[in-house]
């Protein structure tokens, strides 16, 4: 008989990570007359999502200097994203004028330097979420991700695994990344596991690990299979009876420098863009003013690509804060690799933050500001959260993401028009929350690539699952973040 325990995961954060597997294509259709000049758009390594190239016609770009369109594109673990609603503002937030999102989530328009684009996803009778981007450039590409699309009680069947387990070995854990369900299990057949929004690409795909343990739980070996796809009607079963035992375990050292408070230290394996955070230490200042290295065993072979991460935790009169710094590096495909993170790069921590809601409760505003000032920040996300109940009197949970150049520390929601009053807060109920997040980082030169990198990364986990607070990061490289939201109990 399979014995079968499960240890049930939260759900992450509100905002899905939209990196997807395939490559941001360039090229472009020009007007007629006019030679092809290849759009000058950011191009992270993991790309965007696929459904954005699927059948989306490519935009105009005229070779002689003239405007190129803003494109938007919407979607959710379904897919793309069609009849969204896109409503373009000016520079003082005013509408000027709205669009729907065709049959392929996508929609476009020739919009002066420094508008505004806001699309409206989701349910208004359950979760509406809005996503606004400010200080929009012509050429720009836009993401947005519907994140009320979630697995309805589908769930992975492994039907079998390989033979010739490591010799030892009694029980068998699998898993699908670190804010998803996992179970042990005896024998060569395993029971259904969870699939929840957080297991999950943006494409619906996801990796499956299996490890091998011997009696005091110890991994002797490890077989895996990546990309595999979840049907959201009929759930996913993989059968890795024909994969191969690997025993290549290596180890990946996180070196921490120039630091005054001890940090938390994780390390993150990440395959099909999901993450497996497998190991994080609270590592503690010593006598000489340095940090112990921490060591944390990989999985050679599985990783698409590796995270290391520190963070500290503080508390103030506005909440709690965060800084953290991470580095993306390549997988070590040998048994070692190490990183260094330097605790002198850490932002100052976000000291004040006022929100009102009630002076235009259709369009709140958000003011907030460092302790210091910060070194050459690339972008700011506000994420606005409410309770609320519908006009069909069904009880919502909203949000609205605001991605904003990082001149501004004072941030005012844009106009909706009227027909989209269910998407902003005028019926909140007293419970709105607000996060607000400054970032920056190497490789990335300024808010202009920002607009495009927050397209494919979410905001910070600031509800600290797993000890890990920076997203993944869309490219090899080292961003840092602080970020303040509301007490965390």
């Amino acid at each position: 008989m399979i014995q079968s325990t499960f240890r049930m995961r939260s759900l992450q954060r509100r905002l899905l990570l939209l990196t997807g597997t395939g490559a941001l294509v360039g090229g472009a259709w020009v007007a007629e007359g006019c030679s092809q000049t290849p759009p000058q758009l950011f191009s992270p390594d993991t790309g965007l999502p696929v459904f954005v190239f699927d059948s989306a016609p490519p935009p105009v770009v005229y070779a002689d200097g003239g405007p190129q369109p803003v494109r938007i594109v919407a979607g959710s673990l379904g897919g793309p994203e069609a009849s969204a609603l896109v409503v373009f503002h000016d520079a003082s937030g005013s509408v000027t004028g709205t669009t729907m999102t065709n049959s392929d989530g996508y929609a476009e328009s020739l919009l002066p330097a420094g508008s505004g684009v806001s699309v409206l996803l989701g349910n208004v009778n359950v979760a509406p979420s809005v996503v606004t981007y400010l200080g929009v450039q012509p050429g720009d590409l836009l993401v947005a991700y519907d994140p009320s699309v979630v697995p309805n009680d589908n769930a992975l069947t492994i039907t079998d695994v390989p033979s010739g387990a490591p010799g030892g070995s009694v029980d068998f854990n699998a898993l699908t990344g670190s804010n998803c369900g996992s179970g042990y299990f005896t024998g060569s057949m395993a029971m259904p596991y969870p699939l929840y929004t957080g297991c999950l690409s943006p494409l619906a795909q996801f990796p499956v690990l299996v490890e091998a343990l011997d009696i005091n739980a110890t991994q002797l070996g490890f077989v895996f299979s990546k990309n595999q796809t979840l049907n959201l009607d009929a759930g996913a079963t993989v059968d890795l009876a024909d994969a191969s035992w690997s025993t290549m375990q290596g180890m990946w050292t996180v070196n921490v420098l120039n630091g005054s408070s001890n940090p938390e230290v994780t390390f993150t394996e990440v395959a099909s863009t999901v993450p497996l955070t497998t190991g994080f230490f609270d590592d503690q200042l010593m006598p000489d003013g340095g940090f112990s290295p921490g060591t944390f065993v990989t999985h050679v072979g599985y990783s698409d690509f590796v995270q290391s991460e520190a963070n500290v935790q503080s508390s103030n009169e506005v909440g709690t804060t965060f800084t953290a710094i991470a580095t993306r590096s390549l997988a070590p495909m040998t048994a070692n690799g190490s990183v260094t993170l330097d605790l002198s790069q850490l932002p100052p921590t976000i000291d004040t933050e006022t929100a009102d809601w009630t002076t235009k409760p259709a369009q709140p505003t958000v003011t907030f500001q460092p302790g210091s000032p910060i070194n050459a920040p690339v972008g700011t996300v506000v994420v606005l959260t409410w309770y609320g109940q519908s006009d069909a009197g069904q009880y919502t949970n909203a949000t609205w993401t605001i991605v904003a150049p990082p001149n501004l520390t004072t941030i005012t929601a844009p106009v909706l028009p009227a027909s989209a009053v269910g998407w902003t807060p005028t019926n909140e109920q007293g419970n709105e929350t607000v996060t607000v997040t400054v970032m920056s980082g190497d490789g990335i030169t300024g808010y202009d690539q920002f607009r495009q990198f927050a397209g494919v990364m979410p905001p910070p986990n600031y509800d600290y699952v797993y000890n890990t607070v920076v997203p993944l990061l869309p490219m090899n490289g080292t961003l840092t973040l602080t970020v303040v939201g509301p007490y965390i109990e």
